[in-house]
């Protein structure tokens, strides 16, 4: 029988954690991404990126004008210019610079003045070999032009990062993503500037497109056959079995270090570089109720990218829209932290099929406070640590509220007979809280449990309206 309704409260003051590692793919196999035709193509828009570069690094910025940005500081985009370089294998940052523009549109991106400074700088210096310059994309006439006077490779944001990409990408569902995330940049690159003009590779503008649509279509068909772990995943939100947080942010600000600090699996090696995770993974852990959820692991947020770039990231955020909770994780060390919140916030709200009140199941948490803060501080966000454990026991029991209120989970107290069917089916149905003898009659257990209104349902139908016709 029912007993009574209790207000939500930390049932047991230690859980364990059990950990369920699933990949949302499967290994890649190197004969679907084979294409000789391909090749050619994306070696003459790419070239230079297959070895280790020594790179002037070069951020430019707008200084005033619609283009200009307000959030953030010239220094601190080039801070993270130079990292995305430094995670690479074999590339190094061998100079850097601000350069201020007053426009982004320029033939040569830069001033002649300052063209003529650049390339004596670069002419100069032996270390020299590659040019970063911090763009979205160049585009070909732009890249051709600075590479004859610079006389080395010249390299926007998006080489650098699909670069990146295809160093971390290990399964099939990540190199799939990635090698899609390739095409619109190099179609758009080439087929804007070459309607009569043969390619480095000579193919016509025409053959061009036929083999870049060819690819994209094989690619497309192998990546239907990876969807069946979000369709599990749908399917799990359906049954409302267990239920799913997703752990969103910008990248390296700490997602896969909560998450291990949340589920305790050692097996979880977080890396302090950018884009270190590429696939969504999930992880079980138990909330402070005993309910089980499963954290989602997310690829790492960054400004600006290019568009095929940022939907290689939507598409792998598709979860996040009927996630039960969604944790936002910031870096409150990171002196960029404003321009890194705001664009985590404006990418997720607009992500497809949101619920209406998708802003009440964002949970934002500023990691890593065992560091020095930036000043810049914000009311709802909680200050924890994944490394020492600061507060991570009162975030737990901040996700519990938010999964109990989204799922309509409530605590209830159950009285039922000791070792009987009743006890069997929501031991093996709810969360457990509390279990204690009835102190009025032994016959009888109460079981404190977290249950959904559906499992309510269930029960009743089983057990009392059984009894009642019996």
């Amino acid at each position: 029988m029912i007993k009574s309704f209790v207000s939500l409260s930390r049932c047991i003051s230690r859980v364990s954690y059990r950990f369920v590692p699933r990949a949302l793919s499967t290994e890649a196999t190197d004969e679907i991404f084979d294409d000789k035709n391909y090749d050619s193509i994306a070696k003459s828009v790419l070239h230079g990126t297959t070895t280790g570069h020594d790179l002037l690094v070069l951020q430019p910025y707008v200084k005033w004008g619609p283009q200009k940005k307000i959030n953030t500081k010239a220094d601190l985009e080039l801070e993270e210019a130079t990292a995305l370089v430094s995670t690479l294998a074999s590339w190094s940052v061998v100079g850097q610079m601000v350069v201020p523009l007053e426009s982004i549109e320029k033939k040569k991106v830069f001033g002649k003045g300052k063209l003529e400074e650049l390339k004596q700088l670069v002419r100069k210096n032996k270390k020299i070999n590659g040019v970063f310059i911090s763009l979205k994309y160049l585009t070909l006439s732009q890249k051709r032009e600075l590479e004859t006077l610079f006389r080395v490779p010249v390299f926007d944001r998006f080489t650098i990062v699909i670069q990146i990409f295809k160093e971390n990408a290990v399964t099939k569902h990540a190199k799939l993503q990635v090698a899609l995330a390739e095409l619109p940049y190099i179609r758009n690159l080439l087929l804007s500037e070459t309607s009569n003009v043969q390619l480095g590779s000579g193919m016509s503008p025409e053959a061009l497109r036929c083999t870049l649509h060819a690819r994209e279509t094989k690619l497309k068909e192998e990546m239907k056959k990876c969807q069946i772990y979000h369709h599990t995943l749908e399917k799990n939100k359906q049954q409302r079995k267990i239920p799913l947080v997703a752990v969103v942010g910008y990248t390296n600000a700490g997602k896969t270090s909560i998450i291990k600090a949340l589920t305790g699996e050692k097996k979880l090696q977080p890396k302090n570089s950018l884009f270190a995770t590429l696939d969504v993974t999930l992880h079980q852990g138990l909330l402070p109720s005993r309910l089980k959820v499963l954290y989602i692991d997310t690829v790492g947020f960054m400004s600006d990218l290019p568009e095929s770039l940022l939907e290689c990231f939507v598409a792998t955020l598709d979860h996040v829209a009927y996630a039960d909770a969604i944790l936002h994780i910031c870096d409150g060390s990171h002196p960029d932290l404003v321009r890194q919140r705001d664009h985590v916030f404006k990418t997720l709200q607009g992500l497809r099929n949101l619920p209406p009140n998708f802003l009440d199941r964002v949970v934002t948490v500023r990691n890593k406070c065992d560091k020095p803060q930036t000043d810049v501080t914000f009311e709802d966000d909680l200050p924890v640590s994944a490394t020492n454990g600061t507060r991570l026991a009162f975030l737990q029991k901040i996700i519990e509220s938010v999964v109990m209120q989204t799922t309509n989970r409530k605590v209830m107290v159950f009285k039922v007979p000791m070792g009987g069917e009743e006890a069997q089916w929501l031991y093996k149905e709810t969360a457990v809280c509390e279990a204690e003898a009835d102190p009025d009659d032994s016959q009888f257990i109460m079981l404190k449990v977290v249950i959904s209104d559906v499992q309510i349902g269930k029960f009743r139908s089983y057990f009392v309206k059984r009894r009642l016709a019996g």
